[in-house]
């Protein structure tokens, strides 16, 4: 398949193996070391990467986000402000469910993500409807890949509280359809949510609680399904 980036040059891909059909937006692709990601005929541009926020967000060097490469266009485009797909480099698929992580596994990845939001805001991308779908939770981190419908908003008032909240609703939102595919009772979870998860994103430097709590060697499923003491 050919592509054309930013500068109207050909690119050619094969198009042979694809790794997930993870939204009916967009398929994605492996391709050599990378991942191809190619949107959906006829889907609207404001589910689209735009020019600006690709090259914004390809600065950034976190490990909760995807590494992006090359954004490509319709040939057509004359402002080239939406794309028709981008790529990204390959990261090794080894899934594994959030409350199968040890506690100092969690601790670790909710600091890269507490990072990532700090970049964001120096950037002043806002974070946007991200879901389950958009991220990728592997053996040893959670990684966002499908910030597509983020947006450089430099005008937009509290946006670390914004952002923070995102992230916190994402992974409370993971944890909570894990325990129910577990068939777990997750009223434990409440409590790890409201007393620990929680204020952790609403204050600045609050991770020392979770941070003691991860030299322990049982997972977030043990704590939570056990009723260990938080």
């Amino acid at each position: 398949m050919i592509l054309y980036d930013v500068n109207k040059n050909e690119c050619e891909y094969s198009l042979d193996k694809t790794i997930y059909l993870l939204n009916y937006n967009y398929k994605l692709y492996e391709c050599d070391d990378k991942i191809l990601k190619l949107y959906q005929k006829n889907l609207s541009p404001e589910y689209k990467m735009n020019y600006e926020l690709f090259e914004t967000l390809k600065s950034i060097d976190n490990p909760s986000l995807i590494k992006l490469d090359k954004l490509f266009i319709s040939k057509n485009i004359i402002n080239k402000i939406y794309s028709t797909g981008y790529t990204f480099n390959k990261i090794d698929i080894n899934k594994l469910k959030l409350i199968d992580y040890s506690l100092e596994n969690l601790y670790k990845n909710i600091s890269y993500l507490l990072d990532l939001v700090n970049e964001l805001n120096k950037r002043n991308i806002l974070i946007k409807d991200i879901k389950y779908s958009d991220v990728l939770v592997l053996e040893n981190r959670i990684i966002i890949i499908s910030p597509d419908k983020w947006e450089i908003r430099k005008e937009y008032k509290n946006i670390n509280k914004k952002n923070k909240l995102e992230i916190l609703n994402l992974l409370k939102s993971i944890i909570e359809t894990e325990l129910k595919e577990n068939h777990s009772d997750y009223n434990s979870f409440i409590n790890f949510y409201k007393y620990l998860l929680k204020p952790t994103f609403e204050k600045d430097n609050t991770l020392e609680e979770l941070n003691i709590m991860s030299n322990k060697t049982y997972s977030l499923k043990s704590l939570l399904l056990n009723q260990k003491t938080l």
